[in-house]
C-alpha cells in the first residue's frame, strides 16, 4: 500500500476503530490490516488514542435477551439460553465500550462539520453521577477553537430557582467556572480562549446546581451532581 494516499489510510483506520464501516467493509479492512503493516499501525494508533475513554465508563451488566440475540445471530440452530454476567470477560467489555464511544465520537465528528471519519484533535468528557451509573452528559471542544459543546444524554432534574454550572477541575487548584449549561438537550459555551489553553491541565469536569441569583459565582456552593474525566484526543 505504499502508493496509497496516507490520508486515505488514516481515514480507513479511523473508520475501522470508530465502528462506522459496514460489515462487508469491515471484513475487507481486516484482510488489509493483516496484509499491510502500515494500515495495522494506524489502527493501533487509533485504538491507543481512544483507550483512555474506557477508564471513565462503569461496566454494564447485559440482560439475558442480549445474549440470546447474539447467539441467534451467530448460529440460529443454537437454543437461546441466558448467560450469567460472570461469564463476561473484561476484554469483551473493553471492546464493547470502545464501540459505544466510537458511535458517540463518530456522531461528534458530524456535529463538528467534518466530512470524514477522522477524529479532530479535541478535549472530550463523559460525566455521570458516580462510578456506578452510566454517563448522562458529553462535552467536546476542538483543540484550537473557543467553543465547548455540551450534550445531555438524558434530562437532569434541577430544583426551581437553580441553574447548572460546569466546572473544570485541576489538581491543587480551585475549580474553574466554565459556564451555564441546559438541563436537557444541547448547549454551547463560549470559552475565554482556545480550549487548548483553557483545558490544557484540566483533569476532570464537574457540574453543580447554583442559585439563579449567583450567575457569576466563582466557586461551587454544593456537592457536584455530575463528574467525569477530561480526555485529550491527539
Amino acid at each position: 500500500m505504499a502508493d496509497v494516499d496516507p490520508e486515505l489510510l488514516e481515514h480507513i483506520a479511523g473508520a475501522y476503530v470508530l465502528g462506522t464501516l459496514s460489515a462487508r467493509e469491515r471484513e475487507r479492512c481486516v484482510q488489509l490490516i493483516h496484509a499491510h503493516p502500515d494500515l495495522g499501525q494506524r489502527v493501533h494508533a487509533w485504538e491507543n488514542r481512544l483507550l483512555p475513554l474506557i477508564s471513565g465508563v462503569p461496566p454494564v451488566t447485559p440482560s439475558p435477551h442480549v445474549w440470546q440475540a447474539i447467539e441467534a445471530r451467530i448460529d440460529p440452530e443454537i437454543p437461546a439460553t441466558p448467560h450469567k454476567p460472570a461469564r463476561v470477560s473484561l476484554g469483551f467489555w473493553h471492546g464493547a465500550v470502545s464501540l459505544i464511544f466510537g458511535t458517540v465520537l463518530g456522531a461528534a465528528v458530524v456535529v463538528w462539520g467534518k466530512h470524514s471519519e477522522t477524529l479532530p484533535e479535541s478535549y472530550v468528557g463523559f460525566l455521570s453521577a458516580d462510578i456506578d451509573t452510566p454517563p448522562v452528559m458529553h462535552t467536546s471542544a476542538l483543540r484550537n477553537e473557543s467553543t465547548l459543546f455540551v450534550k445531555m444524554m438524558g434530562p437532569l432534574e434541577v430544583e426551581s430557582g437553580y441553574m447548572l454550572v460546569l466546572w473544570a477541575i485541576q489538581k491543587n487548584v480551585a475549580p474553574r467556572r466554565i459556564g451555564i449549561i441546559q438541563s436537557s438537550g444541547s448547549s454551547r459555551i463560549a470559552l475565554q480562549g482556545p480550549s487548548d489553553t483553557i483545558f490544557k491541565n484540566i483533569e476532570r469536569f464537574a457540574v453543580s446546581a447554583e442559585p439563579d441569583n449567583a450567575a457569576t459565582t466563582s466557586a461551587p456552593s454544593a456537592d457536584y451532581l455530575l463528574k467525569g474525566p477530561c480526555v485529550k484526543l491527539w
